[in-house]
């Protein structure tokens, strides 16, 4: 049986350098904010969709009605786009 000790990662001393810190941080800065307003903007859709659905309703000129969509067709095609966020 080989010794997992005595193996060693050569990546492992580039982890910790200066320049591996200054690309991780400069990654940082450029991605967290993307993701952020990639997330936002779900959110938001995910709102409106809602509120669009319910809008209307009493007077039977809401989402449903305009598209002529039952409750379960509307729920199988609105819960697989919450499950992706």
């Amino acid at each position: 049986m080989p010794d997992l000790t005595s193996t060693v990662d050569p990546f492992d001393e580039l982890s910790n350098t200066k320049a591996n810190k200054a690309l991780l941080r400069k990654q940082d800065f450029r991605l967290i904010p993307l993701c952020s307003m990639m997330y936002l903007l779900a959110y938001l859709d995910r709102t409106n969709i809602g509120n669009a659905k319910v809008m209307n309703s009493e007077k039977k000129d809401d989402l449903l009605s305009s598209t002529k969509m039952t409750n379960y067709q509307y729920a199988f095609l609105v819960v697989p786009s919450i499950g992706l966020f």
